[in-house]
């Protein structure tokens, strides 16, 4: 059968060749003659994308708009690579301005082959910022660090200003991946060469950037201010007015972080004037919703919803979609705030769908989560339990996808490693080019394979790890639950023993020091009613009663005193008490008392004019003090109360000139809470809690209390009191 073929090629070869030659002189002159028509054209289409790259940097995206369809319409019947590059390129850089994140990237990723299939360097370079730019602006900064290192090396020496340029960019990726050192260091490397090239323009970016740094990051407002006012300066020297408005701008949310609200208020104004005056749409929005979110804070709710409303008008007359969702999410906080729930959740799903158009992942996450939380604050928890639903749905899809770019660019690199390692086409390479290219085939094939089965792999470990987190936190929440409950009844066990306690001894008390009394007291009565009885006797009698029920009601606000303090319900409030009139009470509380036992009590004020204290509790330390001081004295001896004042305390001094206190009790009295009583000089009874008392009030002043027994016999009991404006320890 091949015999039989060769043959029949062979009887027409002379036939063809004829035919060959007419053609072949037919296409010759026609390609000469389209040759240069397409030197001509590509020459138009370069100083065409030259014309793109021009009104994309001075901001004119109308124009460069135009432009790009012009471009399109010729590269769609061209295949010059290194056009097609710059179209895609520009066309990635002009959809970036516009916020069609999406669509970039697919342009951005488009120039980026075209330059790995080249191996150009400088292509690579611009391709990898531009890939970087975007993922930063979708918040994929982690991605966008690995892009912008490797548009760093590519770049090289070659071209110095630029490589500063992007190093600058990477130290902002670095930031917001809180890499703070390695972000300082880079912008202090490019400061000092923008100094040494005296490039002032450029500067001042370097310094806005370190004042960013230090205000949003670092927390260091002092130098955050130093930068930006340098940065300030510069602008005001370069007649620099967009970044003179940026600057402003940043100023104000340095301040608004501080808590400074008049600064920022004031340096929002003059950046959203500075834009007015420019007529940069985009930027007075974003001024606008920096000038809401401080209206907000200030609780000022219809001047932030005028500022929000005039951020999504502009947003919408020039298709600045970021404007639109950050307008639409600040609206939605500012009804939710006003309890205009229905608009509140319009505006929310508005701002998720302009997330959406915008391909911006972080933005669409950030706006599902906050929907879920809105719907559960406003007690829509169908609704809650739907978008929690999507926003799950949405973190497995957008794993998935991060594999799939994760598999695209590990290719990309393994592709740029092949096209860039300087080796040449020689024959016998050529020869088995074939074989090569099936073979990267299966390699690609089975790359995609591991790497659908590694995001499928990821997706159920994810879903494993939540299951497990959300058992934990049940069972960690469950067993919280129990501690707190077991803590409650320990609690309010000590509490029940020690109110039993606090009875048992009140009960104690009543009964053994009040019977007496109160029998006392019945006995005398009933004796009194004799009509026989002398008016001497009465007299007598009479005193003996009034002793008796004072004895009982002083027992009485004893015991009341003392269960207050043990049961901690002392408070302390102190205010500024006459020396003079305090002395003046007690010598009517105890003038009486002191005849009838024949105690001359004496009060002495060394130069004291005011005492700091709870009148009612220093009354109560000075009664039960003076009580027990004539309660021990004996018929004829003296009592002394004296008030004086040091650097830190006001003194109360008693001293009495009975037996003294013995010292075990003296010792024992830090640690007494046992209830004890206590027989005077003519048989007084005592509940035995008046020091007690006494040392309750005075620890609740903060201050000291001192009792010693004379060495001549009796006992002096000493009170100090903080002064008025000291607290002790």
């Amino acid at each position: 059968m091949q015999i039989a073929l060769s043959d029949m090629r062979l009887q027409h070869f002379s036939r063809e060749w004829m035919y060959f030659r007419v053609t072949l002189v037919f296409f010759v002159g026609l390609i000469l003659n389209h040759g240069l028509i397409a030197s001509d054209n590509k020459s138009e289409a370069s100083q065409l994308l030259d014309s793109i790259e021009t009104a994309i940097d001075a901001g004119e995206m109308s124009l460069a708009d135009g432009l790009l369809e012009s471009a399109a319409a010729w590269l769609y019947d061209h295949a010059d690579s290194e056009l097609r590059f710059r179209f895609y390129h520009n066309k990635a850089r002009w959809l970036r301005h516009g916020w069609q994140l999406k669509d970039a990237m697919e342009a951005a990723q488009r120039a980026l082959s075209i330059a790995v299939q080249r191996g150009d360097t400088i292509m690579l370079t611009d391709a990898h910022a531009e890939v970087a730019t975007i993922l930063s602006s979708q918040n994929r900064h982690n991605d966008a660090l690995e892009h912008f290192q490797r548009a760093v090396e590519y770049c090289g020496d070659r071209d110095v200003d630029f490589l500063q340029k992007l190093k600058t960019n990477l130290a902002s990726t670095y930031q917001h991946t809180d890499q703070y050192s390695k972000a300082l260091e880079i912008l202090l490397e490019v400061r000092h060469f923008f100094q040494q090239t005296e490039n002032q323009d450029r500067l001042a970016v370097i310094e806005n950037n370190l004042g960013d740094l230090y205000s949003r990051d670092l927390r260091e407002f002092d130098l955050a201010a130093r930068h930006f006012h340098r940065a300030r300066v510069l602008n005001i020297e370069t007649e620099n007015t967009y970044r003179l408005a940026q600057n402003k701008h940043n100023l104000s949310l340095m301040y608004q972080k501080k808590g400074a609200l008049d600064s920022a208020f004031y340096y929002a104004r003059r950046s959203i004037a500075l834009r007015e005056e420019l007529e940069m749409p985009a930027a007075m929005a974003i001024a606008l919703n920096g000038l809401a979110y401080l209206h907000i804070e200030n609780n000022d709710l219809d001047s932030a919803e005028k500022a929000f409303k005039e951020t999504l008008r502009l947003s919408e007359e020039h298709g600045i979609d970021p404007g639109f969702y950050h307008a639409n999410k600040g609206l939605g906080e500012v009804y939710l705030r006003k309890n205009y729930v229905q608009r509140a959740q319009s505006r929310f799903e508005q701002a998720l769908m302009a997330a959406q158009r915008m391909g911006a992942f972080q933005l669409k996450r950030e706006m599902l989560e906050r929907l879920v939380t809105f719907f559960k604050e406003t007690g829509q928890f169908k609704d809650a339990l739907v978008y929690h639903e999507r926003l799950k749905a949405f973190n497995d899809s957008l794993q998935n996808e991060l594999a799939r770019q994760e598999l695209a660019a590990a290719m990309q690199r393994y592709q740029t490693g092949s096209l860039l390692d300087g080796s040449g086409g020689n024959p016998s390479e050529t020869a088995h080019e074939p074989e090569r290219v099936f073979f990267q085939r299966k390699v690609i094939i089975a790359l995609s394979l591991l790497g659908v089965l590694l995001a499928t792999v990821v997706v159920l470990l994810t879903r494993l790890v939540r299951m497990r987190k959300k058992s934990l936190l049940i069972e960690k929440e469950a067993h919280g639950r129990l501690r707190a409950q077991h803590e409650e009844i320990k609690r309010q066990e000590r509490e029940l023993m020690e109110s039993n306690r606090l009875k048992n001894r009140i009960i104690s008390v009543l009964s053994h020091d009040l019977r007496a009394p109160l029998a006392n007291i019945s006995s005398l009565l009933r004796m009194m009613d004799d009509q026989s009885l002398h008016e001497k006797q009465f007299k007598e009698w009479l005193g003996m009663l009034q002793n008796q029920t004072e004895t009982s009601l002083t027992t009485l606000n004893n015991i009341l005193n003392w269960s207050h303090t043990a049961q901690g319900q002392v408070v302390s409030r102190p205010s500024d008490i006459r020396t003079d009139g305090f002395i003046e009470t007690l010598k009517e509380l105890f003038d009486n008392s002191a005849r009838l036992k024949d105690v001359n009590l004496k009060f002495v004020n060394r130069g004291c004019a005011l005492i700091h204290a709870d009148e009612t509790q220093l009354k109560s330390i000075a009664t039960n003090v003076i009580t027990n001081a004539l309660k021990f004295s004996p018929r004829g001896g003296t009592v002394t109360v004296t008030i004086s004042e040091t650097a830190t305390f006001t003194v109360l001094e008693v001293e009495d000139s009975g037996e003294g206190m013995e010292q075990n009790l003296i010792d024992a009295l830090p640690h007494r809470e046992r209830l004890s009583s206590a027989v005077g000089t003519f048989g007084e009874k005592g509940t035995g809690v008046g020091l007690i008392i006494v040392r309750d009030l005075v620890e609740a002043h903060r201050g000291k209390l001192t009792i010693e027994r004379n060495s001549n016999g009796g006992t002096t009991v000493r009170v100090e009191l903080p002064r008025a404006g000291l607290v002790m320890n």
